[in-house]
């Protein structure tokens, strides 16, 4: 996979009111035929203790890999059912399944929700059992006891996650005599279970009265019972109900009556290159005694051929999703960065189209010198799906023609700074597959080749710089909900483009539900509506209700209890960056408006912001002029009441905000405006600064510093 990862850069709102497309859509000659309802959402760095690092949005549906230094070739697998998002290198697969590794420590979204994520802790808190002298407590590259517990041998530790890579080629390797590993935190999820957790099968509870024994045999790709392979069985709604190992005869496990779901590996786990077998069966009825056999060779070999012979392969993603009857379900995928040994393979009587649907989902690029696909000219991005039944062997050869081109600038914020930029797909059945970041040096220009409806694509961009360990760590993102594309045509957007300020795409940045409001404007979207998030040198939010302060944060949102009825409110923000983007240095933002308090009915709060379109080049530069023309946009937040605009005064400064003129603005369609004002003589930067107020009396005054630079 290459390189590129996220951290979590703030950009605003409550995910479970995603909704509506962008007022302002990014401009291109042919415009996208639809945009999904799901915006790009918040994302988390999570480094795991084998160093790997994983993105992941808040519910686990846009994922990216990054493997650590020297982990070249790793495969990965990724499983998700409920709230929860697994993802677990091949190498530590085996530990996970025989009780050495808590399975939580690759649970991205569970970390996440405990704030294990990289930006809010610098370290894994572990439980760790044995050691080469237990009483000295775990000898294991940079961890550090912090107590020593009641059970022989156990400690609490802590490991810095800059030492992750360290620490486990000592865990990997048995060196370290370590019997158990597990995340220092309230064991509460399901597929922790003995069953999740060790692989020794589901216990019978007084209601599961009746079972039956299910028998495996696993074989290799030569016919021959093998002890390289392992079956992992999971009941409807997902929970892993029994791990089974290969033993050079067959394995065992007593299972309460019902619907399965089987999936059998053949592979050493031991090898990245080994081949990998994967063979599903969508539905096993056990009724009565049962024996399966998961055999290598009615897998057969997955590949695609782009037409672009320079191409290779960056990322393969083989798996199903199967919903559950309650609309939950789960998903299971193998991650590869090539097809090579790849093989898949269909077990049992197929299954009805919306019970299961698989997919087989590849990015493309090209190498360059270091290999790297850092600046690749071009990408594919592919995702083929089969319903009701797994693949057995797949093989696609790739036409231009038969696919959308979208022609992507790149543009940069900060001389020097590297970017990496991702695409996602879904397509029907399939809720999220994994996605690459490609590196790229700023500005940049990319044509992305993508799979045309009903596939789905969304994409993500970030700045970034290195950290500690030399990865990059993004420190600005922009996002875009999903959307299709036509077979054939071309398309072109633009990403990262000044000036930055706050956004309105969606119903649900603000609102209020009984006595609990929420404000989460994100504050730092580029001109073409991507929604954008950055890293701050400071930042604070306050939500008073008349003139009391109700709630406060330290950040770009907040959620406050307020009292019943209607009431005045405001919000003040003040967010600053220079030492992340000279661009929107600062931004101050204050909203007033009235809320009704509609009982248990959603409100989504009356507020507008500002959005300004100078014309800048690919370094976000605008040519000085004598007077400039500035193409500005008012949004209301969607499906709020707002009233009619009834006046708006725009300010400029070319001295940073320490003095102001006023713009004459004048009127330029539905919401559109144009500021006119004479271009600040020898200023170096532009800020901007507006008041709106709305026929219902709701206000807003707006300031960006350095909204965009002059070149001359």
């Amino acid at each position: 996979m290459a390189v590129g990862l996220t951290v979590v850069l703030v950009l605003g709102g409550q995910p479970a009111h995603v909704a509506a497309r962008p007022d302002a859509p990014p401009p291109a000659p042919a415009a996208p035929t639809t945009v999904r309802d799901r915006a790009a959402e918040q994302t988390y760095e999570i480094t795991l203790i084998t160093g790997d690092r994983v993105t992941t949005s808040a519910d686990g549906t846009r994922v990216t890999v990054t493997r650590a230094p020297g982990r070249d070739g790793i495969r990965f697998s990724s499983y998700g059912t409920g709230e929860h998002r697994y993802v677990v290198p091949e190498d530590a697969r085996p530990l996970v399944t025989d009780g050495l590794l808590d399975r939580r420590l690759f649970d991205v979204t569970g970390l996440v929700r405990a704030g294990y994520d990289d930006a809010r802790r610098g370290h894994l808190p572990l439980i760790v059992a044995g050691g080469a002298d237990p009483a000295a407590g775990p000898d294991l590259p940079g961890v550090r006891t912090v107590r020593r517990l009641a059970a022989a041998g156990t400690s609490a530790a802590l490991l810095p996650k800059s030492d992750t890579g360290r620490a486990w080629r000592a865990i990997s390797s048995g060196a370290a005599g370590i019997r158990r590993i597990s995340l220092d935190a309230p064991q509460s999820d399901p597929a922790t279970s003995p069953a999740g957790r060790t692989g020794r099968g589901h216990a019978s509870t007084a209601q599961e009265t009746e079972s039956h024994q299910l028998t495996v045999a696993h074989l290799d790709a030569d016919g021959r019972p093998t002890t390289r392979a392992e079956t992992t069985v999971f009941d409807r709604a997902g929970e892993i109900r029994a791990v089974l190992h290969g033993t050079g005869d067959t394995a065992t496990v007593r299972l309460p009556k019902g619907d399965y779901v089987l999936v059998g590996d053949v592979v050493d786990f031991g090898r990245p290159d080994a081949p990998w077998h994967r063979l599903v069966q969508p539905r096993l009825t056990l009724d009565r005694d049962t024996s399966v056999t998961v055999d290598a060779r009615r897998a057969a070999p997955v590949t695609t051929t782009v037409p672009r012979a320079e191409a290779r392969p960056v990322l393969v993603e083989l798996g199903f999703d199967r919903p559950a009857a309650d609309g939950a379900g789960f998903r299971l995928s193998l991650i590869a960065d090539d097809f090579a040994g790849l093989y898949a393979g269909h077990l049992g009587p197929e299954v009805a189209a919306e019970e299961l649907t698989s997919y087989l989902s590849s990015t493309w690029a090209v190498p360059g010198a270091r290999g790297d696909f850092r600046n690749t000219p071009f990408t594919y991005g592919l995702l083929n799906t089969r319903r009701g039944s797994f693949f057995t062997g797949f093989r696609r050869t790739v036409s231009d023609a038969g696919l959308a081109t979208v022609n992507s600038r790149l543009n940069q914020q900060v001389p020097g700074r590297q970017a990496t930029k991702s695409l996602f797909s879904i397509a029907p059945g399939v809720t999220g597959t994994i996605g690459s970041l490609l590196p790229y040096d700023l500005p940049a220009r990319v044509t992305h080749h993508l799979d045309a409806s009903p596939v789905e694509w969304s994409a993500a961009f970030g700045e970034n710089r290195p950290d500690g360990n030399g990865l990059p760590a993004e420190v600005t993102a922009l996002g875009q909900g999903y959307q299709t594309y036509q077979a054939g045509r071309a398309y072109s957007d633009r990403w990262n483009a000044a000036a930055f300020g706050p956004l309105l795409d969606f119903a649900g940045h603000a609102g209020r539900q009984g006595d609990r409001m929420w404000f989460g404007v994100p504050m730092f979207s580029d001109q073409d509506g991507h929604r954008g998030g950055s890293l701050t040198d400071s930042a604070s939010t306050r939500l008073y209700r008349g003139d009391q302060l109700v709630g406060e944060s330290a950040a770009v949102d907040v959620t406050a209890t307020v009292a019943p009825g209607p009431a005045d409110f405001r919000v003040e923000k003040q967010i600053t960056r220079p030492s992340i983007s000279g661009l929107s240095a600062r931004i101050d933002a204050t909203w007033t408006f009235r809320s009704e308090g509609s009982g248990a009915d959603t409100e989504w709060l009356p507020i507008w912001v500002v959005r300004y379109a100078p014309t800048v080049d690919d370094r976000n530069r605008s040519r000085a002029t004598p007077v400039t023309v500035l193409p500005v946009t008012l949004i209301p937040q969607p499906e709020a009441r707002v009233g009619t605009v009834r006046r708006l005064t725009v300010q400029v400064s070319g001295d940073q905000g320490r003095t102001w003129r006023s713009a004459r603005v004048v009127p330029a369609g539905d919401r559109a405006y144009r500021a006119v004002f004479r271009t600040p003589p020898g200023a170096r930067t532009v800020s901007l600064r507006a008041t709106l107020v709305d026929s219902h009396g709701n206000r807003l005054t707006q300031t960006i510093i350095n909204a965009y630079p002059l070149v001359r």
